[in-house]
């Protein structure tokens, strides 16, 4: 077994009240309170805790589990299991790294984390991982990753016959329209957007820039696609600039004008990947 060996100490205040929300190390105050030479009705305590993961064990987190789809290859991260209880810093690239593996919202992750890859091809066993793996989001394991984890738990929740135990849906779907308000105030436009598997929605009010009772013209509005942005400008002045989460194919984009609101239609350029969020 690994350990986060650093020697740290533990906030035991921030223990008790996290022992509160969650079963720290599964609930079992039994073992914990042996490990500390205690009673087991005694209270937990950050001594218990501190001898029952001698040094700090390690968890692991998982980006996207082995499967039959993804070449029976997992990614993983590997962390302290006690850094919040310890103060480590919040690591927000692995909070990024988890969003954009579909985690939305985002986990938190405290002190170092080490990620790494395995293949559960016969015995389980590590395999390479490179740099560009993680940082490169158009790596095919990381484009699969969202919709590879919502499966993952339906498949669990059909086995166990669980209900209600499951990942946050995916931004925009069901008919569900997110809402974005305008970054630039009254000079830019919100807008809502939706998707499915092959595209995305986004619709653009512009009534706000027309005045009550009047009507857009439609000579004035003019929409770019580019592989990984959209701008939408009004009268030639920008309302809405979107740098996406992923890409587009560009030549299946366009919009068109349904009374005052702006519809503009993008085809993803991978299609049945689902975007845990537009923006990148």
């Amino acid at each position: 077994k690994s350990f986060f060996a650093d020697g740290v100490s533990i906030d035991e205040k921030l223990l008790q009240e996290q022992a509160g929300k969650h079963n720290l190390l599964g609930g079992d105050t039994d073992m914990l309170a042996s490990a500390s030479g205690d009673d087991p009705a005694a209270k937990l305590t950050s001594s218990a805790l501190m001898n029952a993961t001698a040094g700090g064990s390690v968890e692991t987190f998982p980006l996207v589990r082995p499967s039959s789809t993804n070449h029976n290859e997992g990614v993983y991260i590997y962390l302290d299991e006690v850094g919040l209880l310890k103060h480590l810093p919040n690591n927000k690239r692995a909070s990024i790294l988890a969003q954009q593996c579909g985690y939305h919202p985002a986990p938190n992750f405290y002190g170092d984390i080490f990620v790494g890859r395995v293949s559960s091809k016969g015995a389980l066993h590590n395999i390479d991982i490179e740099k560009e793996d993680i940082t490169d989001t158009s790596k095919e394991w990381m484009v699969r990753a969202p919709q590879e984890n919502v499966a993952w738990q339906q498949t669990v929740n059909e086995v166990t016959g669980r209900k209600g135990v499951t990942q946050p849906n995916h931004a925009g779907t069901e008919g569900v329209g997110v809402k974005v308000e305008s970054k630039d105030g009254e000079k830019g436009c919100s807008y809502l957007w939706i998707q499915n598997e092959e595209e995305v929605e986004i619709t653009v009010d512009l009534s706000t820039k027309v005045g009550e009772g009047k009507k857009v013209n439609k000579k004035l509005i003019n929409a770019t696609f580019q592989l990984q942005k959209i701008t939408v400008k009004y009268n030639k002045e920008i309302v809405v600039e979107v740098k996406l989460y992923s890409k587009l194919d560009v030549d299946g984009c366009t919009w068109t004008l349904e009374n005052n609101n702006l519809v503009v239609t993008c085809e993803k350029a991978s299609e049945g990947e689902m975007w845990p969020r537009l923006e990148a």
